[in-house]
């Protein structure tokens, strides 16, 4: 069965809901931000922004973890020398966001890490600092990332630091 409030905040998002809270400076500001804190660490991150889902995907019951995990594979953040790629996935018809790490990342970082990143981001969100919480979001993968993959085993950037708007 749709969930109608869903659907209906969906149906009201487009692309404009992208523009309205990321900016073209905001998205070059996360490139930047990505590109600087992968300086520090051997991991890859990848952040991909979507403003609603579409119908089928609503009818469906898709949920913002498993199109985020669709979005992982598609961009194929899984396809890195190291298995060290990490999605950030923010879903903003359902003001949702997602971290997917890869074999090698969830290997070493514990769910309840990832609560603690979420709880950051999800708080900066909630007080309509979207830009903020994709940037504190990054800070603190970076960190759990250089722990384990520190700066001296990267090899190149495998993955574009461009933020995916979807």
């Amino acid at each position: 069965m749709v969930d109608l409030p869903r659907f209906i905040r969906h149906a009201f998002c487009g692309p404009w809901t992208v523009r309205r809270h990321f900016s073209q400076s905001d998205l070059d500001a996360i490139e930047a931000h990505i590109k600087a804190t992968e300086a520090t660490h051997g991991g890859e991150i990848r952040v991909c922004i979507e403003a609603d889902l579409d119908v089928s995907e609503l009818v469906a019951g898709l949920s913002p973890a498993e199109r985020s995990r669709n979005v992982f594979s598609h961009l194929r953040v899984w396809d890195t020398a190291q298995n060290n790629g990490v999605l950030l996935y923010v879903l903003l018809a359902d003001r949702a966001f997602e971290i997917v790490a890869d074999r090698a990342i969830s290997q070493h970082i514990s769910a309840p890490e990832w609560a603690e990143v979420s709880r950051e981001i999800e708080a900066e969100f909630k007080a309509g600092r979207f830009l903020s919480g994709v940037k504190r979001g990054i800070d603190l993968i970076a960190h759990r990332i250089s722990r384990h993959f520190p700066s001296g085993q990267r090899h190149s950037a495998e993955l574009s630091d461009k933020p995916v708007i979807l």
